[in-house]
């Protein structure tokens, strides 16, 4: 899921309130990742150290992981996520925000395609 918005718009507000919609026994951990200030080695060990296992994951609340400011990723990190997606676990979600679309990013050339689709979608 990604939240677009200009800053001040309440983006990671809209996040949280999606993160706890339910009952706040289901609703887990939030966890927020700034985009801009991960490098790829950073965000890797960050989202794995969340995840850990997928024995400690509680199938029965979900852990959002929140990537605030994912249209700032650098490169070299935008490649690790896209590797990290297919092992996140059941129970654990990733909410993006970001000041531009994503697609229209991509389609400049200045986001990676999948990666923009990937967090572009519900």
């Amino acid at each position: 899921m990604l939240i677009v918005g200009p800053q001040g718009s309440g983006r990671s507000h809209v996040a949280r309130v999606v993160h706890y919609h339910r009952d706040a026994k289901t609703s887990g951990r939030l966890v927020p990742l700034e985009g801009e200030l991960l490098g790829s080695d950073l965000l890797e060990l960050s989202i794995t150290a969340v995840i850990g296992s997928k024995d400690e994951i509680d199938p029965e609340a979900t852990t959002t992981l929140l990537l605030e400011e994912a249209d700032r990723l650098a490169t070299p990190a935008q490649a690790t996520l896209m590797s990290l997606l297919p092992t996140l676990p059941r129970g654990v979600r990733l909410i993006s925000t970001a000041q531009q679309s994503l697609t229209a990013l991509a389609a400049r050339g200045a986001f990676r395609e999948d990666l923009a689709c990937a967090l572009s979608t519900p």
